[in-house]
Formats: structure tokens, sequence, C-alpha cells
């Protein structure tokens, strides 16, 4: 269970998720894989595929020690929140720039509806 959910609903569709994830961990459809052997193996997939210079496990064992310990995956859609959100504005000719702000409050719309408790 994730310390940062508050309620039993929101643990148990966390649980869910989660579980849902192991299903298909060593072959991820997006994303890398959670789970220390899932992540070998895919790592081990990725350099062996030659599609890399040079082998992926070495740079991951670098950076992997440089990412917070409290970040995760967020439980929704941040591609469909772009989408919704931003892709239109960009359409009607705004820049990129200008619509980081409103990402920003799609997302933390989105984690508030879900119980997370956002601070900045």
């Amino acid at each position: 269970m994730s310390s940062h959910l508050k309620g039993a609903q929101l643990q148990a569709a966390r649980t869910c998720w989660s579980g849902w994830l192991l299903e298909g961990v060593a072959k991820p459809v997006a994303g890398l894989p959670r789970l220390r052997p899932a992540a070998k193996s895919w790592i081990a997939e990725q350099d062996a595929s030659g599609l890399f210079a040079s082998p992926l496990s070495s740079t991951f064992a670098i950076a992997a020690p440089e990412v917070w310990p409290g970040w995760s995956q967020t439980p929704w859609d941040v591609f469909g929140l772009w989408a919704q959100n931003v892709t239109p504005n960009l359409i009607a000719g705004s820049s990129v720039s200008s619509q980081l702000s409103v990402m920003a409050s799609a997302i933390l719309n989105n984690a508030q509806s879900d119980g997370f408790q956002v601070t900045s």
C-alpha cells in the first residue's frame, strides 16, 4: 500500500492498478517495468536488441539512484490530459510555453480528484 493515499477506496484502487501492472511487467506496453527482476529482463532485452549505441544497463545503473524515491508514475493518462487540454490551444496558435500552466492545472486537478494532496 502507498503511504501517500488516504482512505480504503483509494488504497484498493491503487492495489488493483498495481496488480494490473504486474500482468505484463516484463513486456510493458509503455514506460519501464517497476519490479527489479522485470526491469533487469527488460533492460537485457534492450541491450540485446542492438538499438542503442551502448548498453542501457550501465546507464540505468548510474541514473537510477538519481531518481527521487517518492516518484511514481501517475495513475491517469498524462498524454490524454495533454491532448485534451493543450493540443487544441497549440492548433489555435498558442505556444508550448504558454500551455505549461494549462497542463499543470490539468495534472493538479486530476491528482486532487484522485485523493492526492498537492503542495508546491
